[in-house]
């Protein structure tokens, strides 16, 4: 299907120059004509069509209000579209064909979330000017090495799971960074330069091949990391593992998915048993406290395993064609004038 803005105004019921959101996922869009007449078009989602080529998103180029993009689950392996797109804030270009990022990306300097999920690239490149770049996905790509990003100082969160990558490069320039996902690779060691990383809260290296302690010492030294996971590592083999690391890094509140701090558990204790413990009989009835109420009929669940009285979900994998508009200011009443007294 060809997006016209001709087709747009025959879908909406407002002006074409009004719209600020379009929702196009799953319309097997291939080719996008001038959408420029969308003065006000802020968020655009094209995920899950046909786009290949840069003749096919040539229309997009020209919409210079865009701050949201989503082109995930397309054939692209270029970036001509990003030229003119300066206000671009967040940018998905997962599930697609890249090798390389495009050169244009280097334009989309207000960038603060990145997602390059499930494409093939190696390296990392035009990122320099993403000063405010705060969230980075390079997960399931063909990396062997987890890029430095020594101009992406102001990085919050950064995944690079299922690659190759060996070895952790210095990453202290990366005061800011709260979250690390570098799962499923090959990493060996954590290195010392990861004292440096003073905020560092959830680290995940899952299915890698750590084998003893001394290849994890340095994170005892990060009074931050609360959520530690090494669940596949052959140091999770070791005799008094959990025990160990626990003692090690003393503000860990999840190990291997596993959470385990007692405010939790505590919790957790008495949403199981509100009253005290299951089971408990009553005085009158001899029935458990937590029973239903007689007289109070059950309600039954529907063929399709759902709640009567519950409005069914619609499914995610519905094509959704979806068009917002500006919201009108409302008029203001005259004010009325003070009677002369």
């Amino acid at each position: 299907m060809r997006l016209t803005p001709v087709y747009l105004s025959q879908q909406s019921t407002t002006n074409v120059t009004e719209v600020t959101e379009l929702r196009l996922a799953k319309q097997d869009i291939d080719s996008i004509d001038d959408l420029s007449c969308c003065i006000e078009l802020r968020r655009l989602d094209l995920s899950n069509n046909q786009l290949s080529d840069a003749e096919s998103t040539d229309g997009i180029k020209l919409i210079k209000t865009l701050t949201w993009l989503n082109l995930a689950h397309n054939q692209l392996n270029q970036g001509q579209f990003l030229r003119d797109l300066t206000n671009l804030v967040v940018l998905n270009l997962s599930n697609n064909s890249y090798i390389q990022l495009p050169m244009y990306l280097q334009n989309c300097t207000q960038l603060k979330a990145l997602v390059l999920n499930n494409n093939d690239l190696h390296q990392i490149e035009h990122l320099g000017k993403a000063k405010d770049l705060n969230t980075l996905v390079l997960s399931h790509n063909k990396f062997e090495e987890l890029p430095a990003l020594k101009a992406n100082v102001n990085l919050i969160k950064l995944s690079a799971s299922f690659n190759s990558i060996r070895t952790i490069p210095d990453l202290s320039h990366l005061a800011g960074l709260r979250e690390l996902r570098l799962s499923n690779n090959k990493i060996l060691a954590i290195p010392e330069s990861f004292r440096a990383l003073r905020v560092l809260e959830i680290l995940d290296l899952g299915l890698n091949l750590i084998s003893n302690w001394k290849d994890i010492a340095t994170l005892s030294e990060l009074n931050t990391l609360v959520n530690l996971n090494l669940k596949g590592n052959k140091i999770c083999q070791m005799e008094d593992y959990t025990q160990t690391v626990k003692q090690r890094i003393p503000s860990l509140r999840v190990l291997d998915t596993e959470r385990f701090d007692q405010r939790f558990l505590h919790r957790k204790q008495r949403q199981k048993f509100p009253s005290g413990g299951e089971g408990r009989k009553t005085e009158r009835t001899g029935s458990s406290a937590k029973g239903p109420r007689e007289g109070r009929a059950k309600p039954q669940r529907s063929q399709e395993g759902r709640h009567p009285y519950r409005r069914p979900d619609k499914s995610k994998d519905e094509a959704s064609f979806q068009i917002f508009t500006k919201p009108r200011p409302k008029a203001q009443r005259p004010k009325k004038q003070e009677s002369e007294s």
